[in-house]
């Protein structure tokens, strides 16, 4: 799915989560989504495009980069155990 940013100026786009099932990698469905995604962004006014990618998956690291992403910055993730008689962290 995607996601506009229209007070951002560019107005930026994001793409989240492609995921190509293993038994399909290599046939370019996940180039596809990406350029599907983007299509979509565009066509509700963005400007810029973004999505995040685990530093480990190289192949879908070479589709973007092939598409015309470059790296912008490297992000965080936070974790922690949720409580399971609050569900609070």
């Amino acid at each position: 799915w995607t996601k506009l940013d229209k007070l951002s100026n560019p107005t930026l786009g994001e793409i989240y989560v492609i995921a190509v099932d293993p038994d399909h990698h290599n046939k370019g469905l996940g180039r596809s989504l990406t350029v599907a995604g983007l299509n979509q962004l565009a066509a509700a006014g963005a400007t810029t495009g973004m999505l995040f990618v685990d530093k480990e998956n190289a192949p879908a690291i070479s589709v973007y980069f092939n598409i015309g992403f470059s790296v912008h910055h490297e992000g965080q993730a936070f974790i922690g155990e949720i409580s399971p008689r609050t569900g609070n962290l």
